[in-house]
């Protein structure tokens, strides 16, 4: 009624009899040496599994106990139904589920990236800046099989030596372009990548494995987090943020009407601690009044699909000042160069003309106002919190659900 295992020449094989008899072949072979008594000497015949004489018997056996499990499991099936599976019926479904098995295993690994890349562009379809990181990703991975001259598969990346010759690749530095079998390749990655490059790789690199796992390509991938967590250690960025007294300097600095604009929206930043995109689709029918006083709700844009979460953020009469004087338009200027000019009108006030220990290409100390940009305000907005607000509250006003990431903001 059931499949068993038997030694057929030195072979293992799946046996079964139902209107014929069926051997599959499980890929397991013995040594064809018998003893007097013409049994296999590497065979169990009472337990029908390989003898705990031979090397690696254990892992063996669990492939074998595998193999028939599958088998009884599809006669089981059957069974349930009133219906005797027939031998050559059990060999083709056996046969069909190696198949896919094989198929599953040997995919390629940019194969199952663009499957992966096109769940994340229907998940961050509101957030196309977000989506960026995962192509960025995808040419990443061209430029190293092409240097390399291989194409990987989507296995490779739970192997540890995959890892450390990858992060290698990521730290060389590369042509603009190269021909290699007569094939001219134009880099889209130019390597030297830094430690937080390379931690951002490997951050889409894990959520990858994930979908691999989820799909059944892999059954796990410790590997990959154990390299990660011992090997890919990002680096404390350097904050630099604007204390209260700084803002009202800036503030009272006269400044032509383009960098004027981009001042004001800047320090609506620093005491809202909005995002970019929630800055400049600032809405004023969100304004509500709790206790008397004005307080901005909305659901950020980058977690509108995930958490969900509204922020409640109280408007102090400043940012009511400034957000009149823009007639609540914040949508004025690209983020590009919004930053370029708070660099500039940073400049101009000789407020923020001190050095730090960030370095630019060069190996040259950057000034105050060269790593400023308009993220920095929600640092500043954080910052100036941390030492008079509980942190539970904070989250309410930044959106934040874990402390650990509150943290990251925070000018130490």
């Amino acid at each position: 009624m059931y499949a068993n295992l038997k030694v057929n020449n030195g072979s293992v094989v799946v046996n079964y009899s139902m209107n014929g008899r069926m051997r599959f072949p499980t890929q397991v072979t013995i040594s064809k040496e018998k003893a007097s008594n013409g049994k296999f000497k590497e065979w169990d015949y009472k337990n029908n599994l390989v003898r705990n004489t031979v090397e690696n018997y254990a892992a063996t056996n669990k492939v074998l106990s595998k193999i028939l499990k599958v088998a009884n499991d599809i006669i089981t099936e059957h069974l349930n139904t009133d219906i005797k599976i027939t031998a050559k019926e059990l060999e083709a479904l056996l046969a069909n589920t190696r198949k896919e098995k094989q198929e599953t295993h040997s995919a390629l690994l940019l194969d199952r990236y663009d499957d992966f890349m096109e769940r994340m562009e229907k998940k961050l379809k509101q957030s196309p800046d977000s989506f960026k990181t995962y192509k960025t990703f995808k040419n990443t991975l061209l430029d190293y099989e092409f240097d390399l001259q291989k194409q990987f598969k989507a296995t490779d990346i739970i192997n540890y030596d995959w890892c450390v010759d990858f992060t290698a690749w990521l730290q060389e530095k590369r042509p603009n372009k190269a021909t290699k079998n007569g094939i001219t390749h134009t880099y889209k990655s130019r390597g030297q990548a830094a430690v937080n490059t390379i931690d951002k790789r490997y951050e889409v690199l894990k959520g990858f494995a994930a979908y691999l796992k989820e799909i059944k390509v892999i059954s796990d991938y410790t590997i990959l987090l154990r390299y990660t967590k011992e090997s890919v250690r990002k680096k404390n960025s350097i904050k630099t943020t604007l204390t209260i007294d700084e803002l009202y300097s800036l503030l009272d600095f006269q400044l032509e009407k383009r960098l004027s604009q981009v001042r004001d929206l800047f320090v609506i930043a620093c005491f809202t601690g909005l995002r970019w995109k929630d800055l400049v689709n600032f809405n004023k029918e969100l304004i509500i009044n709790i206790d008397g006083k004005p307080v901005y709700q909305k659901i950020p844009n980058k977690t509108k699909n995930t958490s969900g979460i509204t922020v409640t953020i109280p408007l102090a009469d400043i940012v009511i000042k400034y957000l009149e004087k823009l007639n609540y338009n914040l949508d004025i200027i690209s983020n590009q160069k919004a930053n370029v000019y708070l660099k500039q009108a940073l400049q101009k006030t000789e407020l923020f003309n001190d050095l730090t220990n960030k370095k630019d290409k060069l190996d040259r100390n950057l000034r105050r106002f060269e790593i400023m940009s308009f993220h920095k305000g929600r640092d500043t907005f954080i910052t100036n919190l941390i030492d008079s607000v509980p942190l539970s509250e904070i989250m309410k006003y930044t959106g934040h659900t874990k402390l650990s990431n509150l943290q990251k903001y925070i000018d130490m």
